[in-house]
């Protein structure tokens, strides 16, 4: 499990960048993930 280079927090969640679509499977776009910390709310990919 990744850490929070901002805080070192363990508490993180993964979830969908709606601003990067990586490609289409049958018209529904695939986005890319990013790492959210649930202390800080620091992003990263």
């Amino acid at each position: 499990m990744p850490t929070c280079s901002n805080c070192k927090s363990t508490n993180v969640k993964q979830k969908e960048d709606k601003t990067r679509i990586i490609g289409y499977a049958a018209h529904v776009p695939m986005y890319a993930k990013k790492w959210v910390c649930r202390d800080c709310g620091h992003e990263w990919e």
